[in-house]
């Protein structure tokens, strides 16, 4: 499937990212995908059009304002879609946190209270910023 969208960088120019696998099938659906102008992949969040999935999306679209280097940074665009509405953040590798400590991939103490320490700035940043997660 391709998603057709510009970014606000060049909005003259409508570029189709390439989904390459579903990532979360929760409220919204969450796709990894690719960008061959940029050669990178993005995680594209999608909401439907109904009122759920629109009061959602306005909730979403308040991350644009976000910018530290702890909080995934969300990538302006204009989605091309009619059936939904779109976001785009940058893609982490290695899912977010919860699946890092789930997984036990943290063994030494150090590491943990580094990653903590960069949990807990970034929440502090966003409710710096009114936003509640």
């Amino acid at each position: 499937m391709k998603v057709a969208i510009s970014f606000a960088e060049n909005p003259d120019i409508i570029e189709h990212l390439l989904v390459s696998k579903k990532i979360s099938p929760g409220k919204s659906k969450v796709y990894k995908v690719f960008s061959s102008v940029h050669h990178s992949y993005f995680a594209l969040k999608l909401y439907s059009k109904d009122k759920e999935g629109t009061d959602q999306y306005q909730k979403e679209k308040l991350t644009l304002q976000l910018n530290h280097p702890n909080v995934i940074q969300t990538v302006p665009i204009t989605s091309r879609q009619h059936k939904f509405h779109a976001i785009l953040t940058e893609y982490i590798m290695y899912g977010d946190f919860f699946e890092v400590v789930s997984q036990g991939y943290l063994d030494c103490d150090i590491l943990i209270r580094t990653y903590f320490r960069q949990l807990i700035e970034g929440i502090e940043y966003i409710h710096s910023k009114g936003i509640v997660h």
